[in-house]
């Protein structure tokens, strides 16, 4: 997969990677606490994030390459990795149905993550922004004036 890290793309990608990751280890944990069927919830949640991941990074790089294709093959381009991320993504929910009903509400919950960390991308980049660039407070904005 080629991702474009250095341009503004990347860094949101960064950013929904981040709160699908965040997303993981709250949701993860609160199920594991609550659930009877810990193991299968644990290994369906796993093998839905995994593949969350793989599909975020897909739908990015796909979208990059289809910018530089014309017209009519950018839009079957474009089709066929959503065909492609929707086989994924049902692979992974078929998977979780046979092996357990709690690895399958795993899988479900940490497929959902893609559309949660999208909703929270604005409050993550935000708390980012201000971690990595942090603005003088008013009192050190002054003291620098003088």
């Amino acid at each position: 997969m080629r991702v474009r890290r250095d341009e503004k793309s990347g860094e949101t990608l960064g950013e929904l990677l981040l709160g699908i990751i965040l997303y993981a280890v709250v949701v993860l944990v609160i199920g594991v606490i609550i659930l009877p069927g810990r193991l299968f919830y644990a290994l369906g949640f796993a093998g839905g994030t995994v593949a969350a991941i793989f599909i975020v990074i897909n739908m990015y790089d796909g979208l990059n390459e289809a910018l530089t294709m014309r017209g009519a093959d950018s839009a079957k381009y474009v089709m066929r990795k959503s065909v492609m991320r929707l086989l994924i993504a049902m692979f992974v929910m078929m998977a979780a149905v046979i092996i357990d009903k709690y690895c399958f509400v795993g899988a479900c919950l940490s497929l959902i993550s893609i559309k949660i960390s999208a909703a929270f991308n604005r409050v993550i980049h935000r708390k980012l922004t201000i971690s990595i660039n942090p603005e003088p407070s008013p009192e050190e904005s002054q003291s620098d004036d003088c």
